[in-house]
């Protein structure tokens, strides 16, 4: 059975781990102005809407579940 945790570095620099599986939506969002800095927001499956915020962009995190479901 495959490992469904992937390590993310979350918007403090710090490594985290999600279940790809718990991952219902994600986008990429600005700080507060004046900052042009990005980070991706993302929506977890639970029972309080649990989210994190992480320094990968969308497109990595696309890579991410391809390679986990095997897709193309």
């Amino acid at each position: 059975m495959r490992n469904p945790f992937i390590k993310l570095t979350d918007t403090n620099g710090k490594t985290i781990r999600v279940n790809i599986r718990h991952i219902m939506s994600y986008d990429l969002r600005k700080f507060d102005r004046p900052s042009t800095r990005t980070y991706t927001y993302i929506l977890l499956a639970g029972g309080n809407a649990l989210n994190r915020s992480v320094e990968e962009t969308p497109e990595v995190l696309d890579q991410m579940i391809a390679e986990y479901y095997d897709y193309e």
